[in-house]
């Protein structure tokens, strides 16, 4: 199988670790499958798509409103999605939080919420990030216990079926996408059902 990457952003490493732990075992991924590049230690450089079956892009604590003297080079964090442009579909909803996991194109996918995430992880970065501004840092307690309490599934869910869906072992092939534009098709997948089958299961996943 062709390895997905890992584009990991946190400069802690216990936050990181946590992070890479997560998306092995939610993905079902060995190290051999799931390779990491810590961005905020190296530059990635050139890669080529093709040698990848697909690109993971971890959290981090950052926030794109910071004053610009303040921006790390890798940045993004807190600051929510509230309305989608055109272009985009969406694929879940709630009453807290209107865009929960959209998609751009045929194949980019993202979500309003960290689908590697279990209580052990959740508690790892509450203990990491206590005086990051989130929380009161007295707070870690209650929130580590409220993480205890709650029944975390379908996230998890999600990655792994992600991950089997676009695990790719054999060479890549042009078809033409609905605008007419060349895209790349996998050895074993169908054109029209590849987009279906993965928002059936963010779908059926997080409840719509």
């Amino acid at each position: 199988m062709k390895p997905f990457l890992l584009l990991a952003i946190r400069a802690d490493d216990a936050a990181a670790d946590s992070e890479y732990e997560s998306f092995l075992a939610f993905a079902g991924l060995g190290e051999r499958d799931l390779r990491r590049v810590r961005l905020e230690q190296r530059p990635l450089g050139n890669i080529d798509l093709a040698e990848w079956s697909g690109i993971f892009l971890g959290g981090g604590p950052f926030n794109f409103s910071d004053p610009e003297g303040s921006k790390s080079p890798v940045q993004g964090h807190k600051e929510a999605v509230s309305a989608l442009p055109g272009h985009a579909v969406l694929l879940a909803t709630s009453p807290a939080c209107p865009v929960q996991a959209f998609r751009i194109g045929l194949r980019a996918y993202a979500t309003q919420f960290h689908p590697e995430l279990d209580a052990a992880g959740l508690c790892t970065r509450i203990e990491v990030y206590k005086h990051a501004g989130y929380f009161e840092p007295e707070q870690a307690g209650a929130l580590k216990a409220l993480a205890h309490r709650s029944n975390v599934i379908h996230p998890p869910a999600i990655l792994r079926r992600f991950a089997q869906r676009y695990a790719r072992s054999g060479p890549a092939y042009p078809v033409q996408a609905p605008d007419g534009s060349s895209v790349e098709q996998l050895d074993g997948d169908e054109p029209d059902g590849r987009v279906a089958g993965v928002l059936e299961i963010v779908d059926h996943r997080l409840g719509r």
